[in-house]
């Protein structure tokens, strides 16, 4: 039986904007770009969506984009 449940807004229970964060740098480092080093930077590409940076970025490679996925 269900006795609660909790749902957390971002940021409450757990800080989700700087584990996004380092996601990306990973990913930049991946991809040898040297992109979105600062949380300002971070917080304005993550308006456009994951893909939408991909594409931004000329990353059309599948295999690359599954990789990115992955980190």
């Amino acid at each position: 039986m269900i006795k609660a449940i909790i749902f957390d807004y971002d940021g409450v229970l757990f800080d989700s904007v700087a584990v996004g964060f380092e996601a990306y740098r990973n990913i930049t480092d991946y991809l040898k770009l040297n992109r979105i080093r600062t949380m300002e930077e971070f917080r304005s590409a993550q308006r456009h969506g994951y893909k939408m940076l991909l594409d931004d970025w000329g990353i059309a490679d599948q295999k690359v984009r599954e990789q990115t996925k992955a980190i």
